[in-house]
């Protein structure tokens, strides 16, 4: 007949010469025939690429320009996803993203597998957005394109088994295979962002490369010699890219990196510089790092059970100055150990109320997520936040100038998704240096300083010889510390014989003509005064209890005993001079100076203030 299908003797259909139609095989599935260049069903329910009568119409010069903008302003589901794709990071595949095709734009498109794929946030879930998807769809597949989609919480909660489905797909329909891999796929966990050196290795991190809230401070791009102690630090417009990251000296195998993290199973560290010194910059350097390799020189606190939004609070409390200032009086040498680490005043999570969480957790969540090779921790945080907290992250992202608002200030926000749903913060040098002085004059609430203590901590010189009588007495003969002609009158004054962060003061004299972090931070404690916000803890001790949330979660860096509502208050905040070695130390750390500089000899004191 004319075209018509006739059964085999084995019972299947073979196809006759007629009008292009697709009949089973023995198989059950379908074969393709010359015809319409529609797209069957095989036997794994995907769909094969048909050549269609003629292609799609060629994109517009609007349709490209707006593919340029969704590049700049993509999702966090999108970046992430592209981290992933970008530079044949998988399956050697070349992927392009926001690419137009004919009038429409795809997410990300394959053109060897001749893939598109798509990621739906919430908006998809609706009816007439999900009817214009298929229709869509339709289309596409019409002209021989196959369609994976793919929602914002599976990307981001799901990335293995997302990016598992894409390299089956690509593998399976593509028709330029490229050379086989000699080894599996790193996965994410191991990877992220890490596809310079091909798969199977990582960076290794030192601890010259981390600095304050900045885990890409030295890079060893055009280093030939890693002798020094000094990296070059990606200046502003580096940092201000969310895919830059650093280039270490050394690379070592994924593997190594989880055998030595052993059941760590996060996608981020928490680091800090052991090598160290009382006269620096600054004594403690704590960073958040992605789940990199890192050097002897770099300990890492594993807090298997903290939830990460009070991780944030742990770190701003490490690098808070008034944190600094104690651990200058109490390290003797050049390394900064867990034996003096355990020592150290570190406040414990029961010490955070909701509203100390509102400030604290946004200003440090931006200081840290700058880059995409940070998202797994921002995306912890956001998954652990209720809707109250979600509300001030987000506020704090729309925060167009420094000073960033007060929580009593912010109004009602939108609901939030489940994934994190904006991209790593905008890098602004001098909106971070804001938001670092909140959190120090913050935290010196917290741990119930006076505003003297805290200009003593910022610089000694600033007090009088009145004010220096009695450091414990809150009152102060200055009025107005901020005063620009009476600070530089009273450090020119000064007799004080000790220093606290003179090196910093130096610097941003030079730099800034000022020495800027003081009057940042007491500008700050001005509007926190003002607010009526940060809590006294040091003479009120909040106490973990059944009721509070925070109670289950333990800081590995807590006292082992219980906590107690009568803490003894600090004994005695003398200046001291040894007899022995001509150092300057506080009266309430004479016996630690005794132990870790005279191996417990007997020492002679002079007091000095």
């Amino acid at each position: 007949g004319e075209g018509e299908e006739q059964p085999s003797s084995s019972g299947s259909y073979s196809r006759v010469a007629g009008e292009g139609e697709e009949q089973p095989s023995s198989s059950g599935s379908y074969s393709r025939a010359a015809g319409e260049g529609e797209e069957q069903p095989s036997s794994s329910g995907s769909y094969s690429r048909v050549a269609g009568e003629g292609g799609l119409p060629m994109p517009s010069k609007e349709l490209i320009a707006r593919a340029r903008q969704l590049r700049r302003q993509a999702t966090s589901a999108e970046a992430l996803l592209w981290e992933c794709l970008r530079d044949r990071r998988l399956a050697g595949r070349k992927f392009r993203r926001q690419h137009p095709i004919g009038g429409f734009i795809a997410d990300f498109f394959c053109d060897d597998a001749r893939l598109i794929i798509e990621i739906d946030g919430a908006v998809h879930r609706e009816p007439a957005q999900q009817e214009r998807d298929r229709l869509r769809e339709q289309i596409l597949r019409q002209h021989g394109l196959a369609v994976l989609r793919f929602t914002n919480e599976q990307v981001i909660n799901q990335t293995e088994e997302v990016l598992q489905q894409i390299a089956a797909f690509a593998a399976a329909h593509s028709y330029e295979h490229p050379e086989p891999q000699t080894s599996p796929p790193v996965p994410l966990s191991q990877s992220f962002g890490r596809g310079v050196r091909g798969e199977g290795y990582l960076p290794l991190y030192e601890a010259k490369m981390i600095w304050l809230y900045d885990h890409r401070f030295g890079t060893y791009e055009g280093v030939s010699d890693r002798s020094s102690t000094h990296l070059p630090t990606p200046d502003e417009q580096q940092h201000a890219d969310p895919h830059f990251v650093v280039l270490p000296w050394y690379w070592v195998p994924a593997e190594e990196v989880s055998a030595r993290l052993g059941g760590w199973r996060r996608g981020w560290l928490l680091g800090f510089r052991d090598v160290t010194n009382a006269t620096n910059e600054r004594t403690a350097i704590f960073s958040l790092l992605p789940r990199v390799g890192v050097g002897h020189t770099m300990p890492v606190l594993f807090l298997e059970d903290v939830l990460a939004i009070l991780v944030l609070p742990l770190l701003t409390s490490l690098t808070a100055l008034s944190f600094d200032w104690v651990l200058r009086q109490k390290i003797g040498g050049m390394h900064l150990t867990f034996f003096i680490l355990r020592q150290l005043p570190v406040l414990p999570p029961s010490a955070y109320t909701p509203a100390d969480l509102a400030f604290i957790v946004p200003r440090a969540l931006e200081l840290v997520y700058t880059a995409y090779d940070m998202a797994p921790f921002a995306a912890e945080v956001w998954g652990e936040a209720d809707e109250a907290l979600r509300r001030v992250i987000r506020a704090q992202r729309d925060a167009p100038h420094p000073p960033s608002p007060s929580p009593k200030a912010l109004g009602e926000g939108g609901k939030g998704g489940e994934g994190l749903p904006f991209p790593p913060f905008a890098w602004d040098e001098q909106r971070r240096a804001v938001l670092r002085a909140e959190l120090d004059a913050y935290y010196a609430r917290l741990y119930g300083l006076n505003r003297k203590q805290l200009r003593y901590i910022l610089d000694p010189a600033d007090l009088t010889a009145r004010e220096l009588e009695d450091i414990l007495d809150p009152w102060e003969e200055v009025q107005d510390p901020l005063v620009p002609q009476g600070y530089a009158k009273r450090c020119a004054q000064s007799d004080f014989p000790g220093e606290t962060f003179r090196v910093l003061k130096e610097k941003e004299i030079r730099q800034f003509g000022e020495y800027r972090t003081r009057r940042l931070v007491l500008e700050a404690w001005e509007r926190l005064e003002a607010n009526g916000e940060g809590q006294r803890v040091n003479s009120e001790w909040r106490v973990a209890n059944s009721e509070n949330p925070l109670a289950i979660v333990h800081s590995s860096l807590a006292a082992d005993e219980p906590l107690t509502t009568d803490q003894p208050p600090l004994a005695d905040f003398g200046l001291y001079k040894c007899n022995v070695c001509g150092k300057m130390v506080m009266g309430f750390d004479r016996e630690g100076h005794i132990h870790e500089a005279h191996q417990g000899k007997k020492v002679e004191w002079k007091r000095v203030r």
